[in-house]
């Protein structure tokens, strides 16, 4: 991340965005930060692109002025990540010889999604075999401590993160345009066809390029303007 920031040569500011003004062509970016307190810094774009969902559940950004509604919310998934020995019956498993490394559950009556061991980024299985055993669990609530002693043993450390994960999905879900108003862009709305990280880096990409097709278009919109402009004056000086 920090080696796209200084290729981008972009500016990180840490805050939170509260609204966003559109304003003669232009876009008005208010935020608070900490140094700022109560205090809304405003700043003006030409541009602007939302990469976080604006669900009521998730966002309380107002973009004015606007009558856009983000209908659906997004349901809790618990992630946990324990460093510990699995025990397989302890997932539902009768034996040993039968568990395997990656497991989904659709029992509407159990608390589990999905249970799998995690890796490296740079895992190499040719040398990589003394690893620690660590497993991600993702839940629908969390996980007592007699639950996890249940699904491992030997446990030496746990982190839990509790948080709107996935959109809770329905046949009206909203599948309209990355494109919220001319010059302001949304990746979000990728969420509602599937929610994945690969599918964000889609969304990603597909804004970037509608982007540089608004700055281009707008771009030559101007210079073909301050064309008109400069013939005009030279005809009104003849």
């Amino acid at each position: 991340v920090q080696c796209a920031l200084d290729m981008s040569q972009a500016r990180v500011v840490r805050g939170e965005v509260k609204e966003v003004v559109e304003s003669d062509g232009s876009f008005l970016l208010k935020y608070s930060t900490v140094s700022s307190g109560s205090k809304l810094v405003t700043e003006k774009f030409d541009l602007i692109i939302i990469a976080s969902p604006l669900t009521l559940d998730k966002s309380s950004l107002s973009i004015l002025p606007s009558s856009q509604v983000f209908p659906g919310s997004y349901h809790t998934t618990v992630a946990t990540i324990v460093r510990g020995e699995l025990i397989p019956q302890g997932i539902g498993y009768k034996d040993n010889s039968s568990s395997t490394l990656t497991n989904f559950y659709l029992s509407p009556t159990s608390p589990l999604v999905s249970v799998a061991k995690l890796s490296p980024v740079d895992y190499n299985p040719l040398t990589d075999n003394n690893l620690p055993p660590v497993f991600k669990v993702f839940s629908t609530r969390p996980l007592t401590s007699t639950e996890l002693s249940t699904m491992f043993s030997s446990i030496q450390t746990v982190r839990v993160t509790d948080w709107l994960a996935y959109p809770s999905y329905s046949v009206k879900d909203d599948l309209s345009s990355f494109q919220l108003n001319p010059g302001l862009f949304y990746t979000s709305r990728v969420e509602w066809a599937a929610s994945a990280m690969e599918m964000s880096v889609i969304s990603a990409r597909n804004v970037a390029n509608l982007a540089v097709q608004f700055w281009r278009e707008e771009r030559e919109e101007r210079e073909g303007w301050k064309e008109n402009v400069e013939e005009s004056s030279e005809k009104t000086e003849l």
